[in-house]
C-alpha cells in the first residue's frame, strides 16, 4: 500500500461518478487507486453502490440507525429497501418455473398475468441470459428477448419510473449482445438503439451509453465500418478512464487493437495487443486475460510467428476451459485449426476442424460450423482425398436448409455440392465457396457468383 494520503471520499466518489474532467487530476487519481488497495476498494464499494440504486435492488444495511441525522429519512430509505426485499423474493419464486419450461410456452406463460411485469423479474432473466452467454448463446437470446418483452410492458406508475427506464435498457442492452454473438448484426443494431432509447431517459446515463458504444463499436467492426468503429471504441474508452473502470476501459483497447486486425494492419494491432499486456496483467482479470491472449495469438499467426502464436493461444484455451467460456474456446480452437493448415500439419488440423464443427454446431452456430467442415473439406482436397467431400457437401445444405439459412448461402453450397457430385473439385473452389459464406455473415445483400471456370481444365 502507498505511504501516500487517502484519497476523500468526496473525490472518490466524483471521480466514480465521471465528475472529475481534468485530465491531469483523473491520472492523478488513477495512479492512487492502482498503488491503494483500501482506496481501490472503496472506490468498488461506491461502483457497487451506485449500480444498487441504478437497478433497484436491495442494499445491504448496515450500522446503528441512531447515528443518522435525519430519522423521517432513514424510516423512508429502510421502507424503500422492504418493498424492493419483497420484489426480490416474488422475483425469486417467479423466474425458475419460467426457465424450467419449454422456450417455445414463454410468450403465452406471461402474456396472461401481470405478476411477470416487474423489474426484478426482468434482473433475474438478465443475470440467467448472462449466465447462459458463452455456453448456450441462443438460450441467452430467447431468455433476453423474453426479459425484454416484459420489460417493455411493465405498467407505467407502478415502478418508479427511473427504475423502469434502466430495466429497459438493460433488457435491450443483453438482447443486442446476444444478437452479436450470434452474429445476427443487424439485428443487434436495432436492439442497441432501443437500448439507447431507454438509458438516454435515466439519471446520469453516460456509462451506460459506453458500454452501448463498446457493443456497437464491435458489431460494425463486423460489418466493415472500422472508421466508425474505431471512432465508437476510443470514445467509450474515454468515458471508462474518466469513470475509473479500468477493466471496461482494458476491454475498450483490446477492441480497439482488434479492429486494426480487421483493418490488417497487423503490425500496428500487434503493438496495440502488447500495449495492453501488462496493465492487464497486473488486474488479474483473467477473462480479460485470456482475450488477450487469444488476440495476440491470432494477429501472430498472420505476421507468420506460428511458434508464438499457438503459445499465446494454447494459454488462452486454457484459461477459457478453466473459466467454463465455452464460446470462447472453442473460438480459439477454430483459429489453432487454420494455423495447423497453415503449417501443413494436414492431419491433425482434420481432427480438430471435425471437433470445432461439432462444436460450434452444438452452441447453433451454424455459419461458423459450416465455414470449419468447409476448411476441412479444402483439406480433404489438398491430401487428394475427396471421396468424402460430396456427403459433407450434402449434409452442410441440408443443415443450413433446416435452419432457414439466407438463400445466397443456400445457392453456395448448392453449387459446390453440384460441382463436387459431378467429379472431384479443386480446393480453391472449395475456398472460394467458404469465403463468400463468412462475408456473407456481414454484407447479406452479397448475390453468390461461382467462380471462374479454369480454361485449361
Amino acid at each position: 500500500m502507498t505511504d501516500s494520503p487517502h484519497l476523500d471520499d468526496s473525490t472518490l466518489i466524483n471521480f466514480v461518478d465521471g465528475l472529475i474532467d481534468a485530465p491531469d487530476e483523473v491520472a492523478r487519481i488513477r495512479r492512487h487507486l492502482q498503488d491503494c488497495l483500501e482506496c481501490h476498494e472503496t472506490a468498488q464499494e461506491y461502483r457497487e453502490l451506485q449500480s444498487v440504486i441504478r437497478e433497484g435492488r436491495v442494499p445491504a444495511l448496515t450500522g446503528d440507525p441512531s447515528d443518522e441525522p435525519d430519522a423521517a429519512g432513514l424510516a423512508d430509505v429502510l421502507a424503500y429497501a422492504e418493498e424492493l426485499r419483497q420484489e426480490e423474493a416474488r422475483a425469486a419464486v417467479i423466474v425458475p418455473p419460467i426457465l424450467a419450461e419449454d422456450p417455445t410456452h414463454w410468450g403465452s406463460l406471461v402474456a396472461g398475468s401481470t405478476d411477470y411485469r416487474r423489474p426484478m423479474v426482468v434482473r433475474n432473466l438478465l443475470t440467467a441470459a448472462q449466465g447462459e452467454l458463452e455456453r448456450q448463446p441462443a438460450r441467452a437470446l430467447a431468455i433476453a428477448t423474453l426479459a425484454s418483452d416484459i420489460a417493455d410492458h411493465i405498467t407505467p406508475g407502478a415502478f418508479r419510473a427511473d427504475i423502469v427506464l434502466y430495466c429497459r435498457g438493460s433488457a435491450w442492452k443483453e438482447r443486442a449482445n446476444a444478437l452479436r454473438y450470434l452474429g445476427r448484426y443487424p439485428e443487434a443494431l436495432q436492439a442497441l438503439d432501443r437500448a439507447e432509447e431507454w438509458f438516454a431517459q435515466t439519471v446520469n446515463p453516460e456509462l451506460d451509453l459506453a458500454v452501448l458504444d463498446y457493443i456497437r463499436a464491435w458489431v460494425v467492426a463486423q460489418l466493415d465500418r472500422t472508421d466508425e468503429a474505431l471512432r465508437l471504441a476510443r470514445r467509450c474508452a474515454t468515458t471508462f478512464m474518466r469513470y475509473g473502470d479500468l477493466e471496461r476501459e482494458n476491454h475498450a483497447g483490446l477492441l480497439e487493437a482488434a479492429i486494426l486486425f480487421d483493418r490488417r494492419e497487423f503490425t500496428k494491432s500487434r503493438d496495440a495487443f502488447l500495449a495492453l499486456r501488462g496493465a492487464i496483467q497486473a488486474q488479474g482479470h483473467l477473462p480479460t486475460l485470456a482475450r488477450l491472449y487469444s488476440n495476440l495469438g491470432n494477429v501472430l499467426a498472420e505476421l507468420g510467428d506460428l511458434d508464438a502464436s499457438g503459445k499465446y493461444l494454447h494459454q488462452a484455451m486454457k484459461l477459457f476451459e478453466e473459466l467454463g467460456l465455452t464460446t470462447e474456446r472453442v473460438r480459439v480452437r477454430w483459429i489453432l485449426g487454420r494455423i495447423m493448415v497453415q503449417a501443413g500439419r494436414s492431419n491433425e488440423a482434420l481432427v480438430m476442424l471435425d471437433q470445432v464443427a461439432a462444436e460450434f454446431d452444438a452452441l447453433e452456430m451454424v455459419d461458423e460450423a459450416g465455414c470449419a467442415q468447409l476448411l476441412r473439406a479444402e483439406t480433404l482436397l489438398a491430401l487428394g482425398q475427396p471421396a468424402t467431400v460430396p456427403a459433407l457437401c450434402r449434409a452442410l445444405i441440408d443443415r443450413f436448409a433446416r435452419i432457414g439459412a439466407h438463400h445466397s448461402a443456400l445457392a453456395a453450397l448448392a453449387f459446390l455440392r453440384e460441382a463436387s457430385e459431378r467429379g472431384p473439385v479443386t480446393p480453391q473452389v472449395v475456398r472460394h465457396v467458404r469465403v463468400f459464406l463468412e462475408a456473407l455473415r456481414t454484407h447479406p445483400d452479397r448475390v453468390f457468383v461461382p467462380p471462374p471456370t479454369d480454361p485449361a481444365a
